[in-house]
């Protein structure tokens, strides 16, 4: 039989990593807000938020007895490190790893019933579709 007991330390893993993203992510992007920045500068701003935020969780953690609190701040660092890969493919294609999925999945809409299909499919004119893969794809120049 399965004890709540079993699930304690999957629980506080997933909290502790929950809890960094969120806190990186915020003041990683409230940084980039207030400098106004965009692009490469963005990518480098949130990077050097984003890293100091986890040294001090994982500092934080090293300085705790093991234990349930030492492992939700030190997976709350690692959170927060990773998620620098999402801002990578955000600075080096508009849109990032959703503009990515967006362009694949009407690329495969329109193989699967045609661009004038899937223009009916999406409430969209053929023109808007072929557009809006290339925004998509970030071959436009601007979103």
């Amino acid at each position: 039989m399965v004890k709540l007991k079993d699930f304690e330390t999957p629980a506080v893993a997933s909290g502790g990593g929950a809890f960094g993203l969120t806190v990186s992510e915020f003041f990683a992007e409230f940084a980039v807000r207030a400098g106004r920045q965009t692009g490469w500068w963005k990518f480098g701003v949130k990077s050097i938020v984003k890293i100091i935020i986890g040294t001090i969780f994982f500092e934080w953690s090293k300085r705790m007895a093991v234990g349930l609190a030492k492992l939700a701040m030190e997976v709350a660092a690692y959170a927060g490190w990773s998620s620098i890969a999402l801002d990578l493919a955000s600075a080096i294609k508009p849109g990032g790893i959703a503009g990515a999925a967006e362009a694949a999945a009407i690329k495969v809409r329109k193989m699967a019933v045609g661009t004038r299909a899937a223009a009916r499919t999406m409430g969209a004119t053929p023109e808007m579709v072929s557009a809006s893969a290339t925004v998509s794809e970030g071959r436009s120049g601007r979103i």
